[in-house]
């Protein structure tokens, strides 16, 4: 179960949302609407751990009856698949694919993490050519590098 939990977030210290709560269980899928401005994507970066210095963020992030909000980034084992899939436009799918993958996952492990994101999506082979829908899968197949050790750990694609 994901919870967020009493969000305020800023930017340049002027409000964007105010009092966020809410909670998505297993399974379940949520829209979060509102107007261009008004800390949607602020929200989810917060999340993710990547907030950029001039938003600021305050609130408790749970997974699993964890708080993740005050883990380092690579430690909240949660991702997020943004409508601009944000991939670097120079490497392959697979040296993006490597650039979301934990750490502390070495060598071999690495690799075969890596190639079973591409199976999954699709891509084994694959580079980015500009083609829309390989960017998509692309950046699903980032997203879908999170695997924890424990599958109820996090919140990963469908």
């Amino acid at each position: 179960m994901l919870c967020v939990k009493n969000v305020f977030a800023t930017f340049t210290r002027k409000p964007l949302a105010d009092n966020v709560n809410f909670t998505v269980d297993k399974g379940d899928i949520v829209t979060l609407m509102g107007p261009s401005g008004c800390g949607k994507s602020t929200l989810f970066s917060w999340m993710i751990g990547a907030l950029a210095e001039q938003f600021s963020c305050t609130g408790e992030l749970w997974l699993n009856e964890q708080r993740i909000d005050i883990l380092p980034t690579a430690q909240r084992q949660i991702g997020i698949l943004f409508q601009d899939a944000l991939l670097f436009d120079q490497f392959s799918v697979g040296q993006n694919l490597l650039l979301a993958l934990p750490a502390t996952l070495k060598g071999n492990a690495r690799r075969n993490a890596v190639n079973d994101a591409l199976e999954r999506s699709g891509l084994e082979g694959a580079f980015p050519s500009g083609s829309c829908h390989f960017v998509w899968r692309s950046a699903s197949a980032r997203c879908s590098t999170t695997r924890p050790s424990r599958p109820t750990k996090s919140v990963t694609p469908g």
